[in-house]
């Protein structure tokens, strides 16, 4: 909960970008605390779906991926998404992730129309405005 506090009160000053799935993962899973963070700062979530066609996955339980140099990168931005305190955050969760998958499946999408097919998934950010 420290860290929560710690992110609505950053986000109040700056633009931030997070990974969803928190620190330790699971992989995709959306955790609670961006959620938290947006109905208590009142600063909306923007969604993010990235994919790269060449990149370095790490072996770490979230396959970081660091995009190669000269490799093309797609970054698709969802709709802004303000939070209201009485909503569930199960509601919220639910209704992110599916636009999260989204982009990501568009991001992915761009690459295999030109013939590219990524070795993981793109990977989701949400970004605080």
């Amino acid at each position: 909960m420290k860290a929560c506090l710690l992110m609505t009160r950053a986000v109040k000053k700056y633009d931030i970008g997070i990974t969803p799935d928190g620190p330790k993962g699971p992989r995709y899973h959306f955790s609670g605390g961006p959620i938290t963070v947006a109905k208590f700062s009142g600063r909306p979530i923007l969604p993010v779906g990235i994919g790269a066609e060449f990149a370095k996955y790490f072996s770490s339980w979230d396959r970081f991926m660091l995009p190669l140099p000269t490799s093309r990168v797609t970054i698709i931005f969802g709709k802004e998404y303000y939070i209201n305190k009485n909503v569930e955050n199960n509601t919220a969760r639910d209704y992110l992730k599916q636009e999260l998958d989204e982009l990501n499946r568009v991001a992915e999408a761009s690459f295999r129309s030109r013939g590219v097919y990524l070795r993981f998934p793109a990977k989701n950010l949400v970004v605080f405005r």
